[in-house]
């Protein structure tokens, strides 16, 4: 009893003219089977026969750095955690004296319950494993949600400013016409007595000459 596990699969990138991800999601997806193939061929050269070597898994595994597109680092093109299929085929193809050890080595991210068996125990890790991952998507989606609030709330703290900005212009801007407009009536208001002073030495002068 074996299980494969086809590790690095996160460096297998479909390529760039890939528009959608059903589309990435099966070119993977046909990439993985090409392994699959090989490795059936490699067992059936060592004298595996071929119905035996095709029961084998193949899994692929592989952590790469989380992406606003891939938010687990478990996340593979063609699903969204390798780890609980990995883990599922495992307890599947071992024994239960095969699958103590194995538990034992995870001891520190499986919680053991006594009574229950190792398959058990396994399938178990696996719900807290689901479970801790629909968690964590809450808290992300909460998190987003939180960083949408700041976001709507600077925006609207640079909207008030720009508003409040608009209408100091706008006072400043009456407030220089006003200026303009009193400036304009004294200039007025001099020429005006200039005038006047003119008109009334001219008459003056009149009255003397007669």
């Amino acid at each position: 009893t074996a299980v494969f596990a086809l590790t690095f699969a996160n460096r297998v990138l479909p390529p760039s003219e890939m528009d959608t991800d059903e589309q990435a999601a099966e070119w993977f997806k046909k990439r993985i089977k090409e392994f699959q193939e090989v490795i059936v061929r490699a067992l059936v050269e060592s004298g595996v026969p071929q119905d035996k070597a095709r029961e084998v898994p193949v899994i692929p595994t592989g952590y790469h750095k989380s992406t606003r597109q891939m938010l687990n680092p478990r996340e593979l093109y063609d699903r969204p955690d390798w780890f609980n299929p990995f883990w599922q085929s495992c307890a599947d193809h071992m024994q239960e004296n095969a699958l103590i050890p194995l538990l034992a080595s995870q001891k520190h991210r499986v919680k053991v319950v006594k009574g229950k068996t190792s398959s058990e125990q396994a399938e178990e890790y696996v719900q807290q494993q689901q479970e801790l991952e629909k968690k964590e998507k809450e808290l992300k989606e909460k998190a987003r949600h939180v960083e949408l609030e700041m976001e709507k709330m600077h925006q609207q703290i640079a909207e008030e400013k720009k508003l409040e900005e608009k209408h100091r212009m706008e006072e400043q801007k009456k407030m220089a016409e006003e200026r303009k407009k009193q400036e304009e009536e004294i200039e007025r208001a001099r020429k005006k007595r200039e005038e006047e002073d003119k008109q009334r030495k001219r008459r003056e002068s009149e009255i003397k000459e007669q």
